[in-house]
This record gives structure tokens, sequence and C-alpha cells, in this order.
């Protein structure tokens, strides 16, 4: 147990570092990309400690940020690989063991031979409508601004040639309003150019 718990703390330091270095150094540098692959290493060291002593101390709280943490860094990781944002194989199968594990540990937590006397909660007025006056308050004052930009974005009285621009993760769409053209342009750039192999296009950003 005392050694977990030493190497959970030395990779979350290490985690920390590489994560600062990533943000700090320049985007497909050697430096960013060692930092980025070290801050992932430690995340994964720190969820395969996390996951014993979690269990060992009974303790969810630790069990669930550490699945959800580790999820976190390697989405990121495989949003940096694939730039197209299409699922793979293994993105649904990561997703499916975070889902899973989540579950089957709250069935194997909760059983009643664990919590023969479970928690009892009653409701609360004043809570119940907070949560459900305030969301829709919040979603009224977006939709406000939000009706009055659609409806100048679909207002093309004015131009002779109208074209609308949607921004989406990695792509961007372009839609001919009067042509009925519409079509969607990916935003990729070359591995070799990430990593230095060749020269930098000239679309090539940092």
């Amino acid at each position: 147990m005392q050694l977990l718990l030493v190497t959970h703390i030395l990779a979350g330091g290490i985690a920390v570092l590489g994560a600062a270095l990533a943000i700090l150094s320049y985007k497909g540098k050697r430096l960013h990309v060692l930092s980025g692959r070290t801050f992932f290493w430690g995340m994964a060291i720190i969820f395969f400690t996390a996951i014993p002593m979690s269990i060992i101390n009974s303790n969810v709280f630790l069990f669930l940020v550490a699945i959800f943490s580790f999820y976190l860094a390697y989405a990121g990781m495989r949003f940096a690989r694939n730039r197209q944002g299409v699922a793979s194989l293994l993105d649904w199968i990561a997703i499916g063991l975070v889902v899973f594990s989540v579950m089957f540990y709250s069935m194997f937590a909760y059983t009643k031979k664990r919590n023969p006397n479970p928690s009892s909660f009653h409701e609360n007025t004043k809570l119940e409508l907070a949560w459900t006056v305030v969301p829709f308050l919040i979603l009224v004052f977006m939709a406000i601004p939000a009706s009055n930009t659609l409806t100048k974005i679909y207002d093309d009285t004015e131009g002779d040639i109208n074209i609308q621009v949607v921004g989406y993760q990695w792509k961007w769409q372009y839609k001919y309003l009067e042509d009925d053209i519409d079509f969607f342009q990916n935003l990729t750039t070359d591995w070799d150019e990430i990593y230095n192999k060749t020269s930098k296009g000239e679309f090539y950003h940092e």
C-alpha cells in the first residue's frame, strides 16, 4: 500500500510537470510531443495505482476520479492522433470500459451485504425548485441572442452571394445558400510536418 501511494504521488508530480511543459512549448516541436507523452504515461501510472488503493480502502470517490481523469487524458491523446474525429474500435472499447467499470463497481460496492443500512434521503422542495428554475432561466437567457443570430444568418436579402460558414472540430462547413451547394473542408496536417520530418507547408500553423 505504501509503495502504491509513493508511486502515485511521484507520477502525479511528473504528470503536472509534463502538462506544464506541453502548454508552454510550441505545438509540434519535440519538447511539446515528449511533454504530452510524459503527461499521458504519468496519468496512466496514476490510474493503475489509484484503482487498487481505492478498492483496498473502499474509496468510491478515488475510484471514479481515477477512471474519469485517465479517460480524459486518453481521449486527449486519441484526438491528437486522430485529426478526423472519427471514433475507432479502440475508442469505443475505452468508452465501454469506463461505463461498465463504474456500473460493475457500483453493483459490487452497494450490495445489501456491504450496506445493510442504506442511507435515506428526503425531498427538499427549495432545492428541487432551484435546479428546475435556474437551468430554465439560463436557457431563456441564451435563447434570446441565439435567436437573433440565427435570424441574421438566414437573412440573405442584401448580398448577391451568401455563404454560410460553420466551424466544427477540425473542419469547416461551407453553404452557398442561393445555389444549394454544401461541402466540408477538413483541417488536417501531415504527420511528417508535425514531427519535423519534412519542411512546413504554407498552411502549417504553430
